[in-house]
């Protein structure tokens, strides 16, 4: 920010008037880092109150998304202590949503303004949207298309940098094997959270999956081609057929089985294959043959959306195949790069537990089953 437009904030906030009663900052944090605390002490100046949205909350550790939501929550505290232990910075999680960016928006909306009716109460005024800004920097252009679908919200942006180096940057120096955190851009708080976090057993993990991304990167996707996929749901008296992942990338998260399709396959054919590859399951089960799974066939969900696979461009068909009740519950074993198969309530998993966004996927292949 320029340093008339600082002075100008400064004096705003010692004479305790604000030009907004609530601002907010939608931002996944991966780490904290100067830039962030820029945004936050900005925002800090312009509002009386500041609401920090912790987005992806509700996404598995992933090379993208290494921190928990916890975790990210206490690098805000950590580095926020009065501002935090007096309620002026109050901190929310902020989920992703499947393939809808306007119920993102909305849902980040209806988060503020809990946060608004309670302020509310406590300051004894109504607040009404023309008194919450939205603070941020259109570092990018998918950053600035998620800003702008807050019209009803002022602006408290950024013009200028306040870090010359993005969350990016310090994850691909952090998780490697001669890790190196990038002190001189990130509070000391957050240096000190970095270093510890490197005894933590998902360190490693992150560090296999980033090694994993970018040899997958290298060796076949280095030109950005379309990979297609098939993927298969069976659902068996309420239940659905998932594997933990074995592999380096999405290590023991819970996913679909499936894979790249071959050249010239069906869809459904690579789907029906990775399904006998990973669980064994037309081989164990002699009463269950492809083409019995074929004629059950419920949903066919297409996907994508762009960003949804660290490796490249993947692309995937989703076959939801509800087998008979009166069937009993079919054998299967985890074979290939299934960690481990089993027909579960899915419900009962936390999606913070699921690779990618295949709890999304799911959701929605649930409602579609439901609505067919």
């Amino acid at each position: 920010m320029a340093q008339a437009a600082l002075m100008k904030t400064d004096a705003v906030e010692e004479n305790g008037v604000f030009e907004f009663m609530i601002g907010g900052l939608p931002a996944r944090i991966e780490p904290l880092h100067d830039g962030h605390v820029g945004n936050v002490r900005a925002g800090m100046k312009r509002s009386k109150y500041f609401v920090a949205l912790l987005g992806s909350s509700n996404m598995a550790r992933s090379y993208k998304n290494p921190f928990t939501y916890e975790e990210r929550k206490l690098m805000l505290e950590l580095c926020f202590p009065e501002e935090v232990a007096s309620g002026r910075l109050i901190i929310r999680p902020m989920p992703d949503f499947y393939r809808n960016n306007k119920g993102w928006a909305e849902n980040t909306k209806r988060i503020v303004r809990e946060v608004a009716a309670a302020i509310s109460a406590h300051e004894g005024i109504a607040i009404d949207d023309s008194m919450i800004g939205l603070a941020g920097f259109r570092k990018d252009s998918a950053t600035s298309e998620y800003l702008d679908m807050f019209p009803e919200w002022g602006d408290i942006m950024l013009t200028e940098r306040v870090s010359k180096i993005d969350a990016t940057g310090i994850r691909e120096a952090y998780f490697q094997r001669d890790s190196v955190i990038l002190a001189e851009h990130l509070p000391a708080p957050v240096v000190a959270f970095l270093e510890r976090f490197r005894l933590n057993p998902a360190f490693e993990i992150l560090v296999r999956e980033r090694e994993n991304i970018d040899h997958i990167r290298e060796v076949y996707n280095k030109d950005d081609p379309e990979n297609h996929t098939g993927d298969i749901l069976i659902r068996h008296r309420n239940k659905s057929l998932l594997i933990r992942r074995g592999g380096a990338y999405g290590y023991n998260l819970w996913a679909f089985p499936g894979g790249i399709r071959d050249k010239g396959e069906d869809f459904l054919d690579c789907s029906l294959r990775e399904l006998n590859e990973e669980t064994g399951m037309t081989r164990l089960n002699p009463g269950i043959t492809i083409e019995m799974l074929k004629s059950n066939v419920k949903v066919v969900l297409y996907n994508d959306t762009k960003g949804r696979d660290l490796r490249g461009i993947y692309i995937t068909t989703l076959f939801v195949i509800v087998l008979p009740d009166d069937i009993p519950e079919p054998l299967i074993e985890a074979l290939d790069d299934a960690k481990h198969v089993e027909f579960v309530e899915h419900e009962l998993i936390l999606e913070t537990e699921f690779f990618a966004d295949h709890h999304g996927m799911l959701c929605e292949a649930m409602r579609l089953l439901a609505t067919g």
